[in-house]
């Protein structure tokens, strides 16, 4: 997880207190039934590491990764080439990290390795060395960070996430939808003096959520497919869409009113163009927008939840047309969200908190088999394994009968504190507690393996960790 506050447990040495130490889990394994393994790389955090330890994450590094990930029994790698903002590679149509500009020097470092080497093309070969399969993964939501910004939502602030009322007046007059949202924004006001991007923009009032773009645009949408065809060219075996995550929260929104409006302010945001014109074309009039001083729950209502529907649409047209493209090549197509049964980020909701309640369509996705492999995230702290049990199972059989695998996360992020059922009090720190940390991945392996799960989704990978793939592939009965 980029800039993620496990940095301390990178400098962890952790090999040292398993040199001479074999834990009786270890001897015997369980039943291999050959589920699927994962494992998450955020590059971008392999470029800090070795900024902050003396070296570069070169090709002799990702090679040796590659080598300890397949000495875990890890069957498929995804691979992160986005970077909030950036790619991790030498691509001729994103925003490189290349190492100039940046706010945070732990990745200055990137431009120096990609003239050494195209880190991508390395980790695809060395992946495939191994026996290893692996997906490239591209983050939907992720567009922004300080220091990190991609140059074409800089020229396009028209295309982030709007907040209701305020018209984006530097947009050509002829783009579909622009009519409509215009006359929208006449008839629901900020409650501020705010009426356009340029006023917005030049009082401060946060007119967008910068990071979150809107796929309702076709401009958009070939924008990130111009990414997705790129990355075909390397042949992978795969292209991983995260369309949950998102560091946006760094950037202030607007949160005006009284209760419950502020406790979920990105409510009040994205309505764009396209999004405002297909409700009034479905439902023949204005989409819903709180006022200031409503006092309603916040609860869904019935013509909330076709505006979610409307806005989450578009995604799928994204979905849609970019698993054509990766389906055409022979590639498989992966997604994740957040099971809404258990999302610490926005409970009850699919994804984080910044993109508003958007519906993630997966059952459409399943039935028209645009994906070929679901990751219920989690994400850090916890593991799924509680909620598959509980909830998720039962949910996504769907997908499963309709040919899609489905991956439960078991986080190893170094710290557990917020398990369901504990086995001690929490938190449990790998660094404090290993014994009962890596028992804990091992349980949590071994559980999912032999639930009705396709799969096992550990993130991240990030430092030579022995005990952690130890416990990983014996979890697995491998």
């Amino acid at each position: 997880m980029l800039l993620s506050s496990r940095r301390s447990f990178l400098s962890a040495v952790v090999v040292c207190l398993f040199a001479a130490f074999t834990p009786c889990w270890s001897q015997s394994p369980t039943p291999n039934r050959h589920k699927a393994l994962a494992i998450g790389v955020d590059y971008a955090d392999m470029i800090a590491l070795g900024y902050e330890n003396g070296y570069l994450y070169n090709a002799e590094k990702i090679r040796d990764l590659m080598k300890m990930i397949k000495q875990g029994a890890i069957d498929e790698v995804y691979w992160r080439v986005s970077a909030v903002g950036l790619v991790t590679y030498p691509s001729k149509v994103m925003t490189v990290m290349n190492g100039a500009g940046l706010t945070n020097k732990v990745f200055s470092p990137a431009g120096v390795i990609m003239r050494q080497c195209d880190p991508l093309a390395v980790a695809i070969e060395e992946a495939h060395k191994q026996g290893m399969k692996i997906y490239v993964y591209v983050t939907l939501f992720d567009f922004s960070f300080p220091g990190l910004e991609n140059q074409f939502f800089a020229k396009h602030p028209e295309y982030w996430s709007r907040l209701g009322g305020v018209v984006a007046d530097n947009v050509r007059p002829e783009l579909p939808g622009s009519r409509d949202l215009a006359e929208f924004s006449k008839e629901n006001s900020t409650g501020l003096i705010a009426t356009s991007l340029t006023e917005a923009e030049t009082t401060g009032i946060p007119a967008f959520v910068r990071g979150v773009p809107d796929y309702g645009f076709p401009e958009v949408r070939d924008y990130v497919l111009s990414e997705v065809k790129e990355i075909i060219g390397y042949k992978p075996d795969g292209v991983y869409f995260d369309v949950s995550r998102t560091h946006s929260g760094i950037y202030p929104v607007l949160a005006y009113g009284w209760y419950p409006q502020w406790t979920s302010p990105y409510l009040k945001y994205g309505y764009n163009e396209p999004e405002v014109a297909l409700y009034r074309k479905l439902y023949g009039k204005n989409p819903p927008l709180r006022s200031v001083i409503s006092l309603q729950d916040l609860e869904e209502t019935p013509e909330e939840r076709n505006w979610n529907a409307v806005r989450g649409s578009f995604l799928t047209e994204f979905i849609r047309e970019a698993s054509q493209l990766v389906h055409a090549a022979g590639m498989k197509v992966a997604v994740d969200f957040y099971p809404s049964t258990y999302n610490n980020f926005q409970p009850g909701a699919q994804t984080r908190q910044q993109l508003g309640r958007m519906k993630i369509d997966w059952k459409k996705w399943a039935d028209e088999r645009l994906v070929d492999v679901i990751r219920l995230n989690i994400d850090h702290r916890k593991h799924g394994y509680d909620d598959w049990v509980d909830a998720s199972a039962e949910t996504y059989k769907y997908a499963q009968d309709r040919g899609v695998k489905v991956y439960v996360d078991c986080a190893i992020d170094g710290v557990f504190d917020m398990l369901k059922k504990p086995p001690a009090p929490l938190p449990i720190l790998k660094d404090k507690q290993p014994d009962l940390y890596y028992k804990i991945v091992h349980d949590v392996t071994q559980n999912i393996v032999n639930s009705s799960a396709d799969g096992v989704f550990y993130y991240e990978a990030y430092e030579k960790d022995d005990a952690l793939y130890r416990a990983i592939r014996t979890g697995a009965g491998r």
